[in-house]
């Protein structure tokens, strides 16, 4: 009981020598001085905080609003590239039309060519069949009037008789009347 009544007796000195300390403290101009530079500090340091702290605040604001700006001329962007995308495909496929179109009329153009240059050589291969076709019916006559004028029913006598008249038949060959597949492709004088 003695120690315990001895310690809390210590406790109340060591009080009663720090309520005197700071009792001296606050009577002393330097200790004065030290508390008024320590509250300056603090109030200047919080001061500066709060600064700092709008300042962060406004650059942060700054940034939203710059972020959120930059969204929306993103946006105003894409909404122009999906005009420009469409309009392009809208373009390509007019240009895809007009190329179907061309090619069609290229593939007619070309078919029709083909087909008169068909019809160009039939109608050379007729001509030449038809220019063919009159030598022989030329050739024909010619070899008819011969034969005719050659061998008349008396000349063919006087040949199986043994007496022909050469005369007569060289003068009838020289004669361009006596043939008349001939005659007609023969100039006149």
């Amino acid at each position: 009981m003695v120690r315990g009544a001895s310690s809390r007796l210590g406790h109340l000195t060591k009080r009663a020598g720090a309520r005197a300390t700071v009792s001296s403290a606050q009577t002393d101009p330097l200790s004065r001085a030290a508390f008024k530079f320590m509250a300056d500090t603090a109030k200047a340091s919080t001061e500066e905080r709060h600064r700092v702290d709008t300042k962060l605040e406004d650059q942060r604001q700054s940034v939203d609003d710059r972020f959120q700006r930059i969204l929306e001329r993103f946006s105003s962007s894409q909404n122009s590239l999906r005009t420009d995308f469409s309009s392009l495909r809208t373009d390509f496929s007019s240009m895809r039309t007009d190329v179907h179109a061309v090619d069609k009329k290229v593939t007619y153009i070309s078919g029709g060519t083909g087909l008169l240059v068909v019809l160009v050589t039939l109608a050379g291969v007729a001509n030449s069949f038809q220019h063919y076709l009159q030598m022989l019916v030329f050739y024909r006559d010619m070899g008819n009037g011969m034969e005719h004028h050659l061998k008349p029913a008396g000349v063919v006598a006087d040949w199986k008789s043994g007496g022909i008249n050469k005369g007569a038949g060289e003068r009838r060959c020289r004669t361009p009347a006596a043939w008349p597949g001939l005659s007609a492709h023969i100039p006149r004088a």
